[in-house]
């Protein structure tokens, strides 16, 4: 009976050892998910019935799930600067890590907190009245995909069949980011490479761009814009890409590059790095409060 036990452990042991780490498909396993900050009010905080005579406090629990480091700033919005006269409703928090292959999975939680008096002016009479709050994140972000691509340039040789299937090998749905690059799909002459990007918006804000510091008022052309930063075909980048400045059309964008191939008799594959950059913007679900006057 030991016996048969001890061969069971070994034999689970085995094909345990067999599995594979990178099932996804992904070159790099870490670089996963659509978030990039996470944020949400701490439970009662603020209560959903106050009292007149009481103060207001609202924390923020926030975190980064993505695979980039960023520093989120909090606007504080929704209600009547009247009745609740906040001090600092627009805050920066922390710098804070995201993923990386010694940590699948984001930063820990961190807090953010404004407080007031509740101003009831001419609402002395009124049994009682509600407010919303909403709290918008705005930060820098990149994503970053590290695909492998099989080179041929001898696939129009006839007289030989091509070595290469010509397949994006470990792209994945997602890089650790609100933006995702989505698709990339090769196509060739004897003497250049053409790559046809895909993005897509992932998340539940929108990217931007801007000059000003208050991502509140964006004009409509800074709305949904992101940034190709690079491509790279091993360490060559590539000569042309257009655009460079993407814009989203119902969460989408394509970018299409081109280099020169190199002259050579044998298919090679060799990794692909294509980087992004955006600003993100996005808020909280309201929160209802009632403020129950006490005369």
């Amino acid at each position: 009976m030991k016996t048969k036990i001890i061969l069971l452990m070994v034999l689970v042991l085995f094909l345990t050892s067999c599995v594979d780490n990178n099932s996804s498909g992904t070159t790099s396993s870490w670089r996963t998910g659509t978030e990039g900050i996470v944020m949400s009010f701490l439970p009662d905080n603020p209560p959903s019935e106050i009292l007149s005579r009481g103060n207001v406090n609202v924390v923020l629990k926030y975190s980064n799930k993505g695979a980039f480091e960023t520093q989120p700033m909090f606007y504080l919005r929704g209600y009547d600067p009247n009745i609740l006269p906040f001090k600092n409703q627009d805050k920066s928090g922390e710098k804070i890590e995201g993923k990386s292959e010694f940590n699948s999975f984001g930063s820990q939680d961190y807090f953010a907190e404004w407080q007031t008096g509740i101003n009831m002016g001419s609402f002395g009479n009124v049994d009682s009245f509600d407010q919303s709050l909403s709290i918008t994140a705005c930060y820098y972000y990149e994503t970053v995909a590290s695909p492998t691509i099989c080179i041929d340039p001898g696939r129009y040789d006839y007289s030989s069949a091509s070595q290469c299937d010509f397949d994006i090998r470990g792209l994945g749905s997602s890089q650790g980011g609100p933006i995702a690059i989505t698709s990339v799909k090769q196509k060739s002459t004897d003497t250049e490479l053409f790559l046809e990007i895909d993005f897509a918006n992932k998340g539940k804000g929108n990217p931007y761009i801007t000059s000003s510091k208050n991502c509140l008022n964006l004009r409509y052309d800074e709305i949904d814009v992101i940034n190709l930063v690079e491509v790279r075909l091993g360490s060559q980048p590539f000569t042309e890409c257009k655009p460079t400045k993407l814009r989203l059309v119902n969460g989408k964008a394509t970018a299409v590059c081109n280099m020169p191939l190199r002259k050579t008799d044998l298919f090679y594959t060799s990794p692909l790095d294509i980087r992004v950059s955006y600003n993100y913007r996005e808020s909280t679900s309201k929160k209802d409060i009632t403020i129950v006057n006490i005369k």
